[in-house]
């Protein structure tokens, strides 16, 4: 391949389809980080009006992926029912309350295994390096540890935690993410 490249007949090809990929990589200058852009999953924060009024579940699980509650008391309360740490936000529970079918003051809120397995699974298609990893981890109220890197084992315990995630790194990429 790169004696392919080297020959003066390939030269101009290999240039051009260089400045190809360049180019399809550059970010547009329409892209800001203070908006969320296509492909990405809006948080609670970049929702664009916290009092939308959803017809279904499947709905505002894309703007909430673990649901909804009214204050930080009902979200303890959810997560002591076995459900998945729902976002606080008052204004968006007051619009989609209907949606509350067991009167707990969470909306759509998902069990805790299913939440666990959405957001492992979430992670993993998002390819992020081990810094940006571990900080949404945190933020959604779990643990981490590293067992891999780059193929090498860590020394961990063997202790099983459910609310724990044993992360493996390539080139500073989590790639495996276990539960335990």
């Amino acid at each position: 391949m790169l004696k392919a490249l080297r020959h003066p007949k390939h030269a101009l090809v290999s240039a051009g389809a260089i400045s190809i990929v360049v180019v399809s990589l550059a970010v547009p200058g329409f892209a800001s980080p203070d908006y969320s852009q296509p492909g990405h999953q809006a948080s609670s924060s970049e929702a664009v009006n916290d009092s939308t009024r959803y017809s279904s579940c499947k709905k505002l699980r894309v703007v909430f992926p673990r649901g909804v509650v009214k204050n930080k008391r009902s979200q303890d309360r959810a997560v002591a029912q076995k459900y998945g740490q729902p976002t606080v936000n008052s204004s968006a529970y007051k619009a989609n309350k209907t949606l509350d079918k067991n009167g707990n003051r969470a909306v759509c809120e998902l069990s805790a295994a299913k939440a666990r397995k959405n957001f492992r699974a979430e992670l993993l298609t998002t390819k992020l390096p081990k810094v940006q990893a571990t900080q949404e981890i945190e933020q959604a109220g779990y643990e981490w540890r590293v067992g891999s890197v780059d193929g090498e084992a860590m020394l961990v315990t063997q202790d099983y935690r459910i609310d724990r995630l044993t992360l493996s790194l390539n080139n500073g990429i989590i790639t495996k993410a276990k539960w335990g």
